[in-house]
């Protein structure tokens, strides 16, 4: 009896591990961080990190490159696995550097010049440094007639790796023709591949660490965990994405991008990457975050803004004026917009109500992850939440994302309410009711104020020939055992 207890409980471990996936072999508990303060013209610092073995952090002097930590002003930080105990704080590119210096463990490094240096294990920093997140790559290999391809990547709590539809575009792997590859977070744990500015898609399919994908068309696909292209991956390079308006008789727009002084390019060969025209008039690319200095060019390179000075490491958006004049700045133009106000009425059993929003069809979200913002009461019976007044498309939902209206589309600019009978049926008004609205808009309006959504009475006479079927199939059953058990009786 103990052995067959014993087998049960091995049985019930080996389950347990085969549906919880098994956590990376490296998290924030392998990697430790590395903070450094450096003269003001030591500029962007790199770090060059190795093991007393010998092993090396990084493939290549001079290193990793620092990034700037937005809440302690002159610090740069990197993350580096917890075996790597020797570092080099070097910059301008690897022209200058301190000497050789221990560490273990979180360190702070002040870089007075390359002689004084001071480390400390003590945080000389505020705050909690900004938290370490693992890559893992995707690759796949498409339709030949499938152009640009991208990837839509979350978690599934319903986190997204990226800001709007359809994602981040992959890189051509110049060894393994017909290849492309893409970093994720490794909590991105769902994807879909699309192509041809989204219009083409595969549908959602989970992955598991590195990821090679092979698209036969949009419900053929092969995943498989086992590397199909040759070589090592190309190495994480991490991007920012470069906005820009144009004239409107620009008919290409491009954009060069380099480091200065050295020279780097993110392209290449002149005009540079294409950028990408949205319907909100903006044209997008990524770029390598160490670019520094780039060109906004038009009509192949004919026409082109001068040279622009830019921050390191981080978004921007350049409104291009005729003249060529730029104007550059560093937060979303679309998220300082105007507000308007989502009213809702949600029913009783519905319970912590949320607000998802969003542009269709560049699929532009107004907020990171699903499920969105919670609705607030605003004393007058209603729930409401304010969103930027270029929204288009929402979707109410509650009891923790269980339940959830189709979407709904808005009219831009304009205050809504939303009357939600059930998640098929909802009213629609662009001013307060009176009372309470039908959940059936009058056949005879000709421009209806309120716009509602229900089951077809087709699908309704169909649900009815279900149930009456199923109630029939039950009582014959019912009578069937009842002759069988009066026969053996007998």
């Amino acid at each position: 009896m103990k052995n067959k207890k014993l087998l049960i409980v091995c049985i019930v471990s080996l389950l347990v591990m085969a549906v919880f996936p098994v956590a990376s072999l490296a998290n924030e508990d392998d990697m430790q961080v590395v903070y450094v303060q450096v003269p003001a013209d030591w500029e962007n610092p790199s770090l060059w990190a190795w093991a007393d073995n010998g092993d090396n952090a990084f493939d290549e002097w001079p290193g990793g490159q620092m990034l700037e930590d937005d809440n302690n002003e002159g610090w740069y930080y990197i993350w580096l696995p917890t075996w790597a105990t020797n570092i080099i704080v070097n910059a301008n590119e690897g022209t200058v550097q301190t000497s050789d210096m221990p560490i273990e463990g979180n360190t702070w490094v002040i870089v007075t010049d390359a002689e004084t240096v001071d480390l400390s294990s003590k945080a000389q920093t505020v705050g909690e440094p900004p938290e370490y997140v693992e890559m893992v790559v995707l690759y796949a290999q498409v339709p030949a007639d499938w152009e640009a391809a991208c990837i839509w990547a979350w978690s599934d709590d319903g986190k997204n790796a990226f800001d709007a539809w359809p994602g981040g575009e992959m890189i051509a792997d110049g060894s393994n023709e017909g290849w492309s590859y893409i970093y994720l977070p490794v909590w991105a744990t769902n994807i879909i591949i699309n192509a041809n500015e989204g219009t083409v898609q595969t549908s959602d399919m989970p992955i598991t660490g590195d990821t090679w994908a092979v698209i036969v068309d949009a419900e053929t696909v092969e995943i498989s965990t086992e590397a199909l292209t040759t070589g090592d991956t190309p190495e994480y390079v991490e991007k920012i994405t470069v906005y820009a308006k144009t004239p409107t008789d620009w008919e290409t727009i491009n954009l060069w991008a380099w480091s200065a002084p050295d020279g780097t390019n993110a392209f290449s060969s002149w005009p540079g990457g294409e950028m990408k025209l949205m319907d909100s008039g903006w044209a997008k690319v990524s770029v390598p975050n160490f670019i520094n200095s780039i060109i906004v060019n038009g009509n192949e390179g004919t026409v082109q803004t001068p040279d622009l000075s830019v921050e390191v490491g981080v978004d921007m958006w350049i409104a291009i004026n005729d003249d060529l004049s730029c104007e550059v700045t560093y937060e979303d133009p679309a998220l300082m917009a105007e507000t308007v106000r989502i009213h809702t009425k949600v029913p009783e059993d519905w319970v912590g109500a949320n607000l998802w929003a969003w542009s269709a069809p560049d699929g532009t979200n107004v907020f990171s992850s699903w499920p969105g913002e919670p609705l607030e009461d605003d004393g007058n019976g209603w729930l409401v939440h304010d969103v930027p007044n270029w929204v288009n498309s929402i979707i109410v939902n509650a009891n923790e994302a269980a339940i959830q209206t189709s979407d709904i589309s808005i009219e831009v600019e304009k205050d809504v309410w939303v009357v939600v009978q059930d998640t098929e049926n909802y009213t629609l008004s662009y001013e307060e009711p009176s009372e309470d609205v039908p959940a059936e808009k009058s056949a005879v309006e000709e421009e209806p104020l309120v716009e509602t959504k229900s089951i077809p009475v087709e699908e309704e006479n169909n649900l009815y020939i279900w149930i009456t079927a199923a109630v029939i199939a039950i009582i014959l059953i019912v009578v069937i055992i009842i002759v069988i058990k009066k026969k053996q009786t007998k």
